[in-house]
């Protein structure tokens, strides 16, 4: 079973978010890593708002000012220094890949941002042999590259992931997040938007008291 493999939450959330793959990642760099829906893998894909979520092709977004000009942001984790995005008793952390939590501060906000490879060791010392460091999102994810769908199993996972420079690997077909306010598809990663192609928060209530989406970060 060769897949993109996070560690927690991220893929899933972060697409509804309008966001990435592994834990803790930032607010607004959220959306590319839940867009880019890796499935089966190890590594964040990028900043997604709950570092640990297993994003479930929600739509997490890096709202800012929203469809009714309401200032909206996302759910994810406030932070002062990177030992605190670290998952309670993770030992080595922050360290190396994958415990390389990092604190990062964009526009004013510091929110935490998920581990990151930097390269195909850092796989190879985490992960069986086949994956490769591929650049997707805003960060560093330990994939299995690919040319055709049949280096990929099992179903529904395709050759149909491509990473920033254009190179290929093994994902699962995602479909458009939509979502009806009150639905309950945003799994405590905020609310829908009135759009219904995203979630989105507007102050703490919005998001699940978690160590990863306790926190509405307004962009």
């Amino acid at each position: 079973m060769r897949r993109v493999l996070f560690n927690g939450l991220f893929i899933s959330l972060a697409a509804a978010c309008g966001v990435t793959t592994m834990p803790a990642p930032h607010a607004s760099d959220a959306s590319s890593v839940a867009d880019s829906g890796l499935d089966g893998g190890l590594g964040v894909a990028g900043d997604a708002g709950s570092p640990d979520a297993g994003t479930s092709d929600a739509g997490v977004s890096d709202a800012g000012a929203t469809d009714a000009g309401r200032r909206a942001g996302v759910c994810s984790r406030r932070c002062v220094i990177d030992a605190d995005c670290c998952p309670p008793g993770t030992q080595n952390c922050p360290g190396p890949f994958p415990t390389n939590y990092r604190c990062v501060e964009t526009d004013g906000v510091r929110s935490c941002r998920g581990p990151s490879c930097a390269s195909t060791a850092d796989c190879l010392n985490t992960l069986p042999p086949g994956y490769e460091c591929m650049a997707i999102g805003f960060g560093g994810a330990c994939v299995t590259p690919c040319t055709s769908d049949a280096q990929c199993s099992p179903s529904p996972v395709v050759c149909v992931g491509v990473s920033n420079d254009g190179g290929r690997f093994c994902n699962r077909v995602l479909t458009p997040f939509r979502c009806t306010v009150g639905d309950g598809q945003c799994a405590g990663a905020g609310e829908c938007a009135p759009s219904g192609d995203r979630c989105e928060c507007t102050h703490d209530d919005d998001c699940a008291d978690t160590r990863w989406t306790k926190d509405c970060l307004l962009r």
